[in-house]
């Protein structure tokens, strides 16, 4: 699968900035990800193992990227009442269970190119974390999942 090495690829571009942003994986990269998954064996080879978690680990890094650029932003993000509340805040409420607003990246972190087509939500991201996770048994990578968002909320 080629799907890890472009999105790694976008996570360089973006970090050069310097750079226009090249590599962008979409809604329809997810769609495509997901149907290929279920073609896979269950049993694979140790390469074809490693392959499937390279794309999880890419999939856990374009969310903890995303995270960190929506509260390196400090954005206002309008909650239930109308009322503007900071994506930090946000984060902290999801990630405790307290929110009624969508997890960041649902519907706030899903941009839209002038084409009229979605950047790879958080959800598709994390859809693919679990169907390796679940079907492969690379429960493991939870942890990894874990750690990487850690790092985002600290100060």
């Amino acid at each position: 699968m080629y799907f890890a090495y472009w999105i790694s690829r976008y996570l360089d571009s973006r970090a050069e900035r310097s750079s226009p942003l090249r590599f962008v994986p979409l809604e329809s990269h997810a769609r495509w990800i997901f149907a290929l998954l279920a073609r896979v064996d269950l049993f694979c080879t140790a390469d074809e193992m490693n392959n499937l978690r390279g794309l999880a680990r890419a999939c856990i890094s374009l969310v903890r990227a995303r995270r960190q650029d929506a509260l390196q932003d400090e954005r206002p993000v309008s909650g239930p009442s109308g009322h503007g509340t900071s994506v930090k805040a946000t984060v902290a409420a999801t990630n405790s269970g307290v929110s009624s607003e969508p997890p960041l990246g649902v519907a706030a972190d899903v941009s839209t190119s002038k084409s009229g087509t979605k950047a790879m939500s958080e959800v598709s991201c994390w859809m693919t974390v679990s169907a390796i996770v679940i079907i492969w048994g690379q429960r493991d990578l939870w942890g990894d999942a874990e750690e990487a968002l850690r790092q985002v909320l600290k100060p």
